[in-house]
């Protein structure tokens, strides 16, 4: 029987973060805004972006330590994440030293402003601790330390993103006559020094919880198998994917529109993907969870029990704040709003809905060691995305960019539902999807209010009669009810 109890308790404490993070950007994205002004901010964005490339040069490290956790002897166990630690650091040190270099005798030959932004010490530094941060996180995730994940997720990403905002506000405080006449350098130094003090505080408890030894220490014996290796190749296909699709279209629209453009496109983005909060709180549990079993019948049955809680909470929730987005977001940004994002943040809520069923599909295909397959599929659909993308810089208009993710999306899921056969087993589950996406869709150009209501209205009876809510309720009350299962 599944536990479900445990779900909901681990899924709740991994998606905290998230919630808090929502309350932190509440302050720091209107500090940034109107202290850097779009154009600086999008150079800041840049960045911070760049950091993303961590995900591709941990290697699939992270996959590799859930994939083989089923070591029970505690010793044994120190010993294998030890060695993946110190090869992820090997890795991630030579790679990163190689693509700093290719990109200095780039910058020497064609002199690319976007570049000099990103050589610079503290990207390096941050790259390789980004790339880290994903091992040590994956340790604690099959050890299931929900409380401490969450603590160093909230500072490894959400807080050292959001913290030279503060910073920002108190210099032009108590200096009235602050004026910033170009990029402050500095903004990267803070944000790498708190990823550095998240990793090592992180890295500590992990030494003295023993789930790993010393890193200087030479003498393991443990070697890569073949599967580890094919484990790693792909792995390394299926993040250099992740990162170009995280990428590619905020660096389209940078080349094509420029900086200030791209803030108007990324902050949306940003907006809308705190609706997956929940969702990311689901994976840090699920795929460790259905990586342990063996038995397909459990994995489906996770699987449509995580799939029914993201198609309520992403499809549900997103419509319903569809009518709130305008006025929030003029009280929110005051004089830094711009008109442009009311559409974006609700296409972007369509695309984050999808996403979100991609991700957790993938995941259960993952678990059933079909990731070739699995990377293959999602190689294809970036070279399709490409073609919307020409499409887009052509037309030059942002709502193109951020419809051609979305119409990615939709097309992956349709792709895999029906090349993994997937249709039988969330059959149920298919006909609030395209329910969900019709009002998600109708709701992105229609501003009617009575519209809203009757919408919601139906969706709510829509609801009663597809999900258990009694069933929710029960077990959101044991969380806080029951210490132990």
């Amino acid at each position: 029987m599944i536990k479900k109890l445990n779900l909901f308790r681990n899924t709740f404490v991994s998606f905290s973060p998230g919630v808090i993070s929502i309350f932190v950007s509440l302050f720091s994205i209107p500090l940034f805004l109107n202290i850097l002004n779009s154009s600086y901010f999008g150079q800041y964005l840049i960045q911070n972006l760049f950091f993303t490339l961590g995900f591709l040069l941990n290697f699939g490290i992270y996959r590799l330590i859930i994939i083989n956790n089923m070591i029970k002897d505690k010793f044994a166990s120190s010993l294998k994440n030890t060695f993946y630690i110190q090869i992820n650091i090997v890795l991630s040190l030579f790679f990163s030293t190689l693509i700093f270099f290719s990109m200095y005798l780039i910058n020497l030959r064609f002199n690319f402003s976007t570049l000099d932004l990103i050589l610079n010490k503290y990207i390096f530094i941050g790259l390789i601790l980004s790339s880290i941060f994903f091992s040590i996180e994956s340790i604690q995730k099959i050890n299931e330390k929900f409380y401490q994940l969450a603590f160093f997720n909230l500072s490894f990403n959400a807080l050292s993103f959001s913290a030279p905002a503060f910073y920002l506000y108190f210099k032009s405080y108590y200096y009235h006559d602050y004026i910033i006449l170009s990029y402050p350098e500095e903004l990267i130094s803070i944000v790498v020094f708190l990823k550095i003090l998240s990793v090592l505080i992180f890295f500590l408890i992990l030494l003295d919880q023993k789930k790993i030894g010393n890193l200087l220490s030479l003498t393991n014996k443990m070697r890569l198998k073949k599967k580890d290796f094919e484990e790693i190749f792909y792995a390394t296909n299926q993040s250099l994917i992740f990162f170009l699709n995280n990428l590619t279209d905020k660096f389209l629209v940078k080349i094509t529109l420029g900086n200030s453009f791209l803030t108007l496109y990324s902050v949306p983005q940003q907006i809308a993907a705190k609706s997956t909060i929940l969702v990311t709180g689901i994976s840090s549990v699920f795929f460790p969870k259905i990586s342990k079993i063996s038995s397909l019948e459990r994995k489906k049955v996770y699987l449509r029990y995580v799939v029914k809680i993201t198609i309520f909470f992403s499809g549900f929730i997103s419509f319903c704040i569809y009518p709130f987005i305008d006025p929030l977001i003029k009280f929110w940004l005051k004089n830094s709003f711009n008109e442009i994002y009311v559409p974006l943040i609700k296409v972007f809520l369509f695309y984050s809905f999808f996403a979100s069923l991609n991700f957790l599909i993938s995941q259960f295909i993952d678990s059933e060691k079909k990731i070739k397959n699995n990377t293959i599929i999602d190689i294809s659909f970036f070279f399709v995305t490409l073609i919307f993308f020409f499409i887009s810089m052509k037309l030059k208009m942002l709502i193109f960019f951020a419809a051609s993710i979305c119409l990615r999306e939709v097309l992956i899921f349709c792709f895999k539902c029906y090349h993994y056969n997937l249709t039988s087993l969330i059959k149920y589950e298919i006909k609030p999807i395209i329910f969900f996406s019709i009002f998600l869709i109708l709701g992105i150009n229609i501003v009617n209010i009575y519209f809203y209501i009757i919408s919601i209205i139906l969706i709510i009876f829509y609801s009663l009669s597809y999900v258990k809510i009694k069933d929710i309720v029960q077990n959101f009350k044991k969380i806080f009810n029951i210490s132990n299962v």
